[in-house]
């Protein structure tokens, strides 16, 4: 939506799927691009804080939920910490290029390698440690096919050690909701006509 950027909380259970929270995001600071010259702005306050904002809000308004989803814009280790450190568990996407431990022992010694580059075998997980992140994290590598035929790899972060990989890959599509939600206020919704 050119002009005005939503981010978006969704609670979902088998009954359906409702919005809990939103926040417009203001890009409230101007600057100069130093590259270009051109004016620019851009939020004081990042998205990621928002999202905490918004999953911190549902916390303390005791929604009862066990699984924060999310795509790889929102999969930092500090959201991935904060998700945790609440007692909630993450699934989130990750980057090709994140790199990751598969021991304490390899974490320890910095040896890391890209979630990419590790040998997968069809349906498995991994656990072990991303970078920077002290508990361990399950990793999923999900393969499927676009419309247009073209295969797709996604990776898939967990802070639950207890699933597997059909659980971690059916939870995760639950996620697919909020594109559905953001395409559905877009259109009916004119959003992206919107002044604001």
């Amino acid at each position: 939506m050119k002009g005005v950027n939503i981010l978006n909380l969704l609670y979902h259970n088998d009954q359906g799927t409702v919005p809990l929270g939103y926040t417009i995001v203001k890009k409230d600071v101007h600057f100069t691009d130093p590259k270009t010259g051109k004016p620019k702005r851009k939020s004081s306050v990042t998205k990621n804080e928002q999202a905490r904002e918004l999953i911190g809000a549902a916390i303390t308004n005791q929604v009862k939920f066990r699984y924060c989803l999310a795509d790889s814009w929102f999969s930092s280790q500090e959201n991935m910490e904060f998700v945790a450190g609440k007692g909630k568990h993450f699934i989130f996407a990750l980057k090709s290029n994140r790199t990751f431990a598969e021991c304490m022992d390899g974490k320890l010694k910095g040896v890391f390698r890209t979630v990419e580059s590790l040998a997968w075998e069809e349906n498995t997980t991994r656990t072990g440690y991303l970078k920077g992140m002290a508990m361990p994290v399950q990793i999923a590598r999900q393969v499927f096919t676009n419309e247009d035929g073209s295969r797709g790899v996604l990776y898939l972060a967990t802070s639950d050690l207890t699933i597997g990989y059909t659980d971690i890959t059916t939870i995760y599509q639950k996620r697919w909701k909020v594109e559905e939600y953001h395409k559905s206020t877009k259109s009916n919704l004119g959003l992206a006509k919107s002044p604001t």
